[in-house]
């Protein structure tokens, strides 16, 4: 009660002198009545981009490098999964050779040990000052190797993480340090820096006992992406931009073999345990399969529809697994080529929108898959996923109850689903035009939806209505029309006696919920208006859009209280914070901002997506805020006012 007290009075000292009253200043004592956040980042909830893939020793389990985290697949039950959680982008894994600990290393310069059978952190080591773009165990598990953009490789002692070495050297930024099978050398990768005109493209191999250059293989022309030792130690494998794989004879440094057929970058190159053959993955969507004594290539392996990042043998030779930007995984019989399994669900892209539940214990989430999934707020597990849709979830909200989520799609139906058993309650609609949002009244007894064409084929069928059904029975009660294009957004009032909507036509526009009546026509966006939110006590609205401003409105008279400026790309949703106080903001420039809605300033700048954010939300105490990306990730932010 005593923050919306505060909030109503800066309101009024706001319009005080947005009307002309008096000569003070608006923001002359709101030190005093506005509370400042202070902004963290707690939790990444998601499956993450799916990058470097490995088995482990025994062979019966994948661990697969993405944006949030090391997955780790057993491959008896791919639907499940472990997370050992990140706070940054995962550039490599790798198993130690008793499959107890995992290794990783990430784009916040370090390399974590954890322990597999429980998922413990046990070491961060530090050091590397800027990427480490591999990391690897020695043969008998003592030690870690780490390359990095720092132009270093680092030595590891695995047991205490304590740093050993530091090896340094006239090279550019190193891309992947591999160990030989005896563990008495170990190669490395380096790349071409375009910025600084420096062109290296070699593989180098070094003495592990005291880190001297041992050998330099020249010959590659761009980039080399990956090495791999032969399980003999005799030979090394690369992968490089410049579309070839090449095998080296290590010990008079000279080049044995050049494959060609790749058509674009080889991202991955790894040798089957009997040495006879060879894997690669490229850019051009495919792995290929070759013959190391002659150089013919066996198998093209195709079914990814991207590019394919990494590809690692099975400890037994049987199989392959294989990464891709297709965000699947896939696991293939070496012997015909065939595809045995698809890891896919576990990696898509683009989170559409986040919602907290009315508990804040749970979130929803919509999905470019089809899909609803539903997450633990408290440690980010999946709890459920709600499969129907035929086309990509656009929205997922509460019902007010907490029992039931409704959400739109591309596939023009609204859907409300029972949250306990997953189950379909009512498909509402079915017309040709994707629905793009849906809000409950406050009631719980019904639900507005807003439409847009979906395709091209029915693009000139596009009704840019709201629609509100009835709930219980499935019936559809109104039809609401004015906009004049596409309606991009719908949000109920905290009484439920009025719908806001905003819309490609670049207005936003205020209905009387009951009898469907236009109320007010809000102008001012100067493009389309991709977001709207109702502030809690009904008097304020704010709505966001492709200008890349946030606009504040009062509702009783339609009139523009404030814009909000600050973000360099399209704003996709706005939500306002329980109290009133503040206004939060997802931008295409990957930002999320806290606004205080009376000077206009942005409290917070919230960074570390790396894709567009989509959507963000409250939790219902205010304390936190949750948003989604096309990074494949939701946020946690703890937002705690001092």
């Amino acid at each position: 009660m005593l923050s919306l007290i505060c909030s109503n009075l800066i309101f009024m000292l706001f319009l005080s002198v947005l009307l002309g009253a008096g000569d003070e200043p608006a923001t002359h004592n709101l030190t005093q009545v506005t509370r400042q956040p202070a902004c963290v980042e707690t939790m990444r909830i998601g499956r993450g981009r799916a990058g470097e893939v490995t088995f482990a020793p025994d062979g019966t389990t994948v661990a697969v490098a993405t944006n949030i985290g090391v997955w780790l697949y057993g491959l008896d039950e791919v639907d499940s999964g472990h997370l050992l959680r990140h706070t940054a982008e995962v550039t490599s894994v790798s198993w130690s050779p008793d499959g107890r600990r995992v290794a990783s290393s990430a784009d916040d310069n370090r390399v974590r040990i954890w322990s597999v059978s429980d998922g413990q952190l046990l070491h961060t080591l530090k050091g590397h000052t800027d990427v480490v773009t591999s990391v690897s165990w020695l043969p008998d598990g003592q030690q870690i190797t780490s390359s990095s953009d720092d132009n270093t490789v680092r030595v590891w002692n695995a047991a205490d993480g304590q740093l050993l070495q530091t090896l340094e050297g006239a090279m550019n930024s190193v891309t992947r340090v591999r160990w030989s099978p005896d563990g008495l050398q170990w190669a490395s990768g380096s790349e071409t820096n375009f910025l600084f005109f420096k062109k290296d493209n070699l593989v180098r191999i070094w003495n592990a006992a005291d880190g001297t250059l041992l050998h330099t293989l020249e010959g590659h022309t761009d980039t080399v992406r990956s090495v791999s030792w032969s399980p003999n130690g005799h030979s090394i494998a690369s992968g490089a931009n410049d579309n070839t794989v090449r095998i080296w004879d290590v010990a008079d440094d000279q080049l044995v073999r050049t494959l060609e057929g790749h058509t674009n970058s080889v991202r991955s190159v790894s040798w089957s345990p009997d040495g006879q053959y060879l894997a690669s993955s490229s850019n051009d969507h495919t792995v290929r399969i070759w013959n190391t004594a002659d150089g013919q290539l066996l198998h093209i392996l195709k079914g990814h529809t991207n590019s394919v990042r990494s590809v690692t043998w099975s400890p037994d030779g049987d199989q392959i697994a294989s990464s891709s930007d297709d965000d699947t995984v896939r696991i293939w019989n070496v012997t015909d080529g065939e595809l045995l399994r698809t890891l896919e669900g576990h990696f898509i892209l683009n989170i559409r929108s986040v919602n907290w539940s009315p508990d804040g214990s749970q979130l929803a989430s919509s999905f470019d898959d089809n899909r609803i999934r539903i997450w633990n707020a408290t440690d980010g597990q999946l709890l459920h996923t709600m499969e129907g849709h035929t086309d990509d979830v656009t929205d997922a909200r509460w019902s007010p109850d907490g029992r039931q989520i409704a959400s739109s799609s591309d596939d023009g139906t609204v859907r409300i689903w029972n949250v306990s058993d997953e189950q379909q309650r009512h498909i509402l609609g079915g017309e040709p035009q994707a629905v793009t949002s849906v809000s409950w009244s406050p009631d719980g007894r019904y639900v507005a939806a807003a439409s847009r064409s979906g395709n091209f084929f029915n693009l000139f069928e596009a009704d840019n209505m709201i629609r509100i059904w009835d709930v219980a029975n499935g019936r559809l009660l109104q039809s609401l029309e004015g906009h004049t294009n596409d309606v991009t957004s719908v949000s109920w009032s905290p009484d439920g006696r009025q719908l806001a909507s905003g819309s490609t036509d670049e207005t936003v526009r205020i209905w009387n919920a009951a009898d469907g009546r236009l109320l007010y026509t809000l102008e001012g966006h100067t493009d389309t208006v991709r977001s709207v939110s109702w502030s809690p006590d009904g008097r304020q609205l704010a709505s966001s859009s492709d200008d890349s401003t946030v606009r504040i409105w009062s509702v009783a008279d339609g009139q523009l209280l404030s814009t909000l400026e600050g973000h360099s790309d399209i704003v996709k949703s706005v939500s306002w914070s329980p109290d009133g106080t503040w206004v939060a903001s997802g931008s295409n420039d990957e930002t999320v901002r806290i606004w205080n809605t009376i000077d206009g300033q942005p409290l917070c700048i919230l960074e570390g997506h790396t894709h567009p954010v989509r959507g963000v939300s409250w939790s219902p105490d205010g304390r936190q805020l949750a948003s989604s990306s096309n990074d494949n990730t939701i946020r946690i932010w703890n937002v705690n006012g001092n």
